[in-house]
């Protein structure tokens, strides 16, 4: 098509240096689908803040207390904000996308949903990074994409903690969020899944720990993503208008 250019994707500038590193960060944002009942997202919220929750404690418990972490829990709604956890209504806080990226940057592990800016955010400034079980096609069909491509990213799907044959994220919209719809209740009604999906959680926090206790002269796996993609902070975009706008004028 001689219309169309291609343009490296919209994002933060890859981090290059790295501090000392603590804490888990929950990141919900891109979570929210406007197909998507607000009970169903917000019940997703509280399913994998409890069992994220849950994770920590673990995680400190098995650890050194120089080494304990805290869970920070990033939302882009106020409906999830308030709806998150009843008993603490500062569970959750929303900041600017630049605090966001700062955490990101700060924390030993990102546990986060597959939205695209999500994806390359955390693959520019994050450390480990854990995808969250995707709540729509789109999570999943970019995590696949993602994979396709060769960069290594650790992922969750609701399969783990069912028992049950893995979503077809092929399907129409609505018959996969109905898919997950099942999954998600599924999961919230049976306590052995929420252990599952608590262990997959822990297991991630495990790892990351271990991996920023000690130097590490490589960078984090998903910051394959940019390196495969490339990365613009919009220049790359206005370059190309000019060009085509200086052609037909």
């Amino acid at each position: 098509m001689n219309n169309v250019v291609t343009v490296p994707p919209l994002g933060p500038p890859p981090r290059t240096t790295a501090g000392p590193l603590k804490d888990v960060l929950l990141n919900f944002g891109g979570m929210v689908n406007p197909l998507m009942p607000k009970e169903e997202y917000v019940a997703y919220a509280r399913l994998i803040y409890s069992a994220a929750k849950r994770a920590v404690n673990l995680r400190n418990a098995a650890l050194p207390k120089s080494q304990h972490a805290k869970l920070i829990v990033l939302v882009a709604s106020l409906d999830v904000a308030r709806g998150i956890d009843p008993q603490d209504p500062e569970a959750a806080r929303m900041v600017l996308p630049d605090e966001a990226l700062d955490l990101m940057a700060s924390v030993e592990l990102v546990c986060c949903t597959a939205g695209l800016g999500n994806l390359y955010a955390a693959g520019a400034v994050a450390n480990a990074v854990l995808l969250l079980p995707p709540l729509h096609e789109g999570h999943a069909i970019q995590t696949h994409l993602v994979r396709k491509a060769g960069v290594s990213v650790d992922a969750m799907d609701w399969h783990e903690f069912t028992g049950g044959a893995p979503i077809n994220y092929y399907n129409g919209s609505l018959e996969v969020m109905d898919d997950v719809s099942k999954a998600q209740k599924e999961v919230i009604s049976s306590g052995q899944a929420q252990k599952a999906l608590t262990d997959r959680m822990l297991a991630a926090m495990l790892q990351s720990a271990d991996s920023a206790a000690g130097p590490s002269a490589q960078d984090p796996p998903l910051r394959a993503l940019i390196t495969t993609f490339g990365q613009d902070n919009g220049d790359a975009m206005a370059a190309r208008i000019v060009d085509v706008l200086s052609r037909v004028t």
